[in-house]
């Protein structure tokens, strides 16, 4: 009561209201403009913005990715759709990103990966501002694939023929004429393009939020069913209650489950040498840690791998001064739509363990032995090897081969595409052999 003497008197009431009835009108009659201002407020915080444009997707305002031909500095209006802003990329500068605006609305939209590489190299471009566009998706609207761009953009920097030719360039540029014969093309290997999966991740390795939609897009029937929670309903909740409604609300809700993409893990070890795995699952809404003790660190810890789609349950923990964190009871990959069958529901359910036992045993009658060759004069290759194989633990034969002593260490791991991708990653095709 005393408090809301002097935090609600008329005063305070009316300004929050006027405040209230403005921003309410805002959004109900010009949602775009709205959340464009808003999500340009929250820059730098990637779970602001991943919550806000989550928003914007369920009220059906579509947020475009960022483009260097129509993109501003912040988000902006583009019809009834959102333009995500150039200050969303990191290694970009604004600086950088009030001189490619300026450039454009001086001398037109760039026309090509050409066009683009020579006007910039101009206003002291470097490697990993382009990167940084290249990876994003800033350049698709340019015509070449972001793979071929990748391939091709170091090479154009460091390019002699191009310094050579600068001032050449510069030359024609000062006279605004410049002609096809005067500027030098850039010959793009002939490669595919990256996966839909993989170009989200390069974007959120470039911004920190996903651009052009979401890893979880393709898993709707799993994660968009009754019982499963987003990231920012949880710490939403929390945040609204006091501290011993939420304490007993982490109590009661030893239910929760989440579905999302796994952003990061980090490995500790106990006092009495068992694991800890602290992981950072994200959902189209927010960011939030698991934390995965012993046993279901032993039984779980194959699948939380990063960049693998999973379903987790678990209950609420807001230890740490009230930052909301989740403790894993089971975890389970997640099937895209398309690999369901027609029939099946949408679920997001966990499977048991029975499940996940059949499912290693099944794998094991396909493959009853994996041969790695390491030397162990090599050391810490070997150290990385026998670590990586024990975050896989499971029941197929593996065997480590040294060539120049001819020993053998024997152990067991559970085998899957991505455990050999790695491995033929670390110590090369040749050196892996599955039968």
């Amino acid at each position: 009561v005393s408090f809301a003497k002097y935090a609600f008197n008329k005063s305070h009431a009316a300004s929050y209201a006027v405040l209230s009835f403005r921003t309410a009108y805002l959004k109900a009659h010009y949602p775009s403009e709205y959340y464009a201002a808003l999500l340009t407020s929250v820059f730098g915080s990637a779970d602001k913005i991943a919550e806000y444009t989550a928003e914007c997707h369920r009220i059906g305002v579509k947020t475009l990715p960022p483009d260097i031909n129509c993109s501003r500095r912040g988000f902006s209006v583009e019809g009834s759709n959102i333009r995500y802003g150039l200050s969303a990329l990191k290694n970009v500068g604004v600086q950088f990103i009030d001189t490619l605006v300026e450039e454009r609305q001086t001398h037109g939209l760039f026309s090509s990966f050409d066009d683009f590489v020579r006007r910039m190299r101009r206003h002291d471009m470097n490697k990993r501002q382009l990167e940084s566009l290249i990876k994003s998706g800033s350049m698709d609207s340019l015509g070449p694939k972001r793979s071929q761009m990748l391939a091709v953009y170091e090479s154009v920097m460091e390019s002699s023929v191009r310094s050579v030719n600068d001032s050449q360039i510069d030359m024609f540029e000062a006279s605004g004429k410049i002609s096809p014969e005067t500027e030098p093309q850039i010959k793009f290997p002939d490669i595919p393009e990256f996966s839909s999966r993989e170009k989200l991740r390069l974007e959120r390795e470039s911004s920190g939020v996903y651009l052009s939609g979401h890893i979880l897009d393709d898993y709707r029937r799993s994660v968009d069913v009754p019982g499963v929670v987003t990231v920012s309903a949880i710490k939403e909740a929390v945040s609204e209650l006091a501290d011993e409604d939420a304490n007993r609300f982490a109590g009661v809700r030893d239910k929760i489950t989440l579905c999302g993409v796994v952003t990061n893990r980090v490995q500790k070890s106990t006092r009495s040498g068992g694991r800890l795995l602290f992981i950072s699952l994200e959902d189209r809404t927010g960011e939030i840690e698991i934390i995965c003790f012993n046993n279901n660190a032993d039984r779980y810890g194959y699948l939380l791998m990063p960049n693998a789609v999973i379903s987790v349950c678990g209950s609420v923990s807001l230890k740490d001064e009230g930052e909301v964190k989740i403790i894993l009871n089971s975890a389970d990959t997640l099937t895209p739509d398309d690999d369901l069958p027609s029939d099946n529901p949408a679920h997001g359910e966990i499977r048991t363990d029975q499940a996940t036992v059949l499912r290693e045993e099944s794998a094991d009658k396909r493959a009853r032995t994996l041969y790695l060759r390491v030397s162990s004069e090599n050391e810490r290759l070997l150290s990385r090897v026998t670590s990586f194989l024990q975050i896989f633990e499971g029941t197929v034969r593996t065997v480590i081969f040294d060539p120049a002593t001819k020993l053998e260490m024997k152990l067991s791991c559970a085998v899957g595409d991505f455990l050999i991708s790695e491995l033929i990653e670390l110590i090369g095709q040749d050196n892996v052999i599955l039968k």
